[in-house]
């Protein structure tokens, strides 16, 4: 389904914020997606999150209550050869499922780079809401939407940015994979779910050189008494990773144009969603005198709880980019902490 979205945007800044990693866990269960909502926003170069994380009832307090914690990491970058520009785009996937992906054009009125080397579109943030508008045939009478669904991973991606009459246009893709799971109200509203996909991105201008890096990753996280009629809290660490981009000499950001979570797409549960417990791509970026940077990543995908279903298998590939400009200056944060079940929407950051 395509949709487009017009900003209204302001001229150009030197100076912006990127997005460099993001997790979400809950504090002692897993549960259903309902909403995952991370976004780097800034207004008067202060910046904020826009953060939200709900499962099921047993996370909200309908039938128990949980703590969603999160970490953000971000650059502050300004450079006299970067140019930042931002915008967003909603995407309305569904219902079909066996293809639950959808694609935009995100457009931004011409923001007046003027003379550069090229443009690159990068993530700021997303959200995934399952509490939207359903269509004739959803079974409402059977299961809320807004408990959402047991997962099998999601995906975002977003193209290459170019003019196109007095727009920057950017080609968006986004996929979110719910699948069946232990109860069958849910799994019968599955197939007619509508879900609310938001991809946040900014437009960086440059003149210097963009590198760009593929990076994947997958891990079948073995129960510990397979024998046992319910397993809980099997070890299941973060994948990892590393990112090497040289940098040519020159200094400057790095930023994710994608990433795709993929959990049981193959294995003795291939197809079967899961209750999260946690998720999140996070790198720590790391340059040398000349300019080269190296990233360790982290990808969490975890299901580990007081009751597991699967035995999870799970996978991730995602792209870095590296923009290497004259001048450039870049300070690295990462903030953390918890807040209610729900939207924490303008959590201004220190």
């Amino acid at each position: 389904m395509l949709l487009w979205l017009l900003a209204c945007t302001e001229a150009p800044s030197n100076e912006g914020y990127l997005l460099t990693g993001w997790y979400y866990g809950w504090e002692l269960l897993s549960h259903r997606v309902a909403l995952l909502d991370v976004g780097l926003e800034q207004e008067a170069e202060e910046p904020w999150l826009d953060l939200g994380f709900i499962g099921g009832p047993y996370s909200s307090g309908e039938a128990g209550t949980d703590v969603p914690l999160y970490r953000v990491g971000y650059e502050k970058v300004s450079s006299p050869d970067l140019w930042f520009a931002e915008g967003e785009v909603e995407l309305v996937i569904g219902p079909n499922a066996s293809s639950q992906e959808g694609s935009a054009v995100g457009k931004i009125p011409d923001p007046g780079f003027g003379e550069i080397d090229g443009m690159v579109a990068v993530l700021r943030g997303f959200r995934i809401a399952t509490d939207v508008e359903q269509g004739a045939d959803y079974p409402l009478d059977v299961y809320d939407p807004a408990y959402g669904y047991t997962s099998k991973g999601f995906s975002v991606e977003l193209g290459t940015p170019a003019l196109v009459g007095g727009n920057l246009e950017v080609p968006v893709e986004g996929m979110v994979r719910w699948a069946a799971q232990d109860r069958d109200d849910m799994n019968a509203a599955i197939p007619y779910a509508m879900t609310a996909l938001t991809v946040r991105y900014t437009i960086v201008g440059y003149k210097g050189t963009l590198e760009s890096q593929k990076i994947g990753g997958a891990k079948v996280y073995e129960v510990e008494n397979p024998d046992a009629p319910m397993w809980s809290f099997t070890d299941q660490p973060p994948m990892t990773a590393s990112l090497d981009l040289s940098g040519k000499g020159r200094t400057g950001p790095l930023a994710w144009t994608s990433f795709d979570f993929q959990v049981n797409e193959t294995g003795s549960f291939a197809g079967e969603g899961d209750y999260m417990r946690a998720l999140g791509l996070e790198m720590q970026p790391t340059e040398d005198d000349r300019g080269s940077i190296q990233a360790a990543v982290t990808t969490t995908v975890q299901t580990s709880s007081l009751i597991e279903l699967t035995e999870l298998n799970a996978a991730f590939q995602a792209t870095a980019v590296r923009i290497g400009v004259k001048d450039a200056q870049v300070e690295h944060f990462r903030v953390e902490g918890s807040h209610p079940v729900g939207e924490a929407e303008n959590h201004y950051l220190p």
